[in-house]
């Protein structure tokens, strides 16, 4: 099963991403879905020595965190070809799962909506990829 997302926004007055996508069946759409994916373009973790949770003097140094950018587009990908996966082991799946509920809207508060890597995802037609 094909998809195609159609849109990528930002769900209202938060910082998660909003997704539409369609699903095909050869040229004939079967489903269509809406995401909501919390997202970070960086990752930061704690590299520095353990910390004593008894002694409220022991902080970590500044220096003891690195941070790691996120593979955006990758996790979007992810996210949608997993859904694929349970989709297409249902039988009778409606034709339309989308939740007229969610309030989307252009604002770009994490800078990833103006993502090349995540903007081209847009409009393209994917196979998703083997397992």
């Amino acid at each position: 099963m094909d998809y195609q997302v159609v849109s990528i926004q930002t769900v209202s007055g938060i910082t998660w991403l909003y997704l539409r996508c369609d699903f095909y069946s050869g040229d004939i759409i079967v489903h269509k879905n809406d995401f909501v994916m919390q997202i970070r373009p960086t990752h930061t973790f704690y590299v520095g020595r353990p910390l004593d949770p008894d002694d409220p003097d022991d902080i970590p140094n500044p220096r003891d965190f690195v941070t790691i950018d996120n593979d955006v587009r990758a996790e979007i990908v992810a996210n949608i070809e997993r859904y694929v996966e349970r989709l297409e082991g249902r039988q009778n799946a409606p034709a339309d799962s989308r939740d007229r509920r969610i309030r989307s809207d252009e604002r770009d508060p994490l800078g990833l909506l103006s993502r090349p890597d995540v903007a081209d995802l847009i409009g393209q037609r994917r196979r998703p990829s083997p397992p």
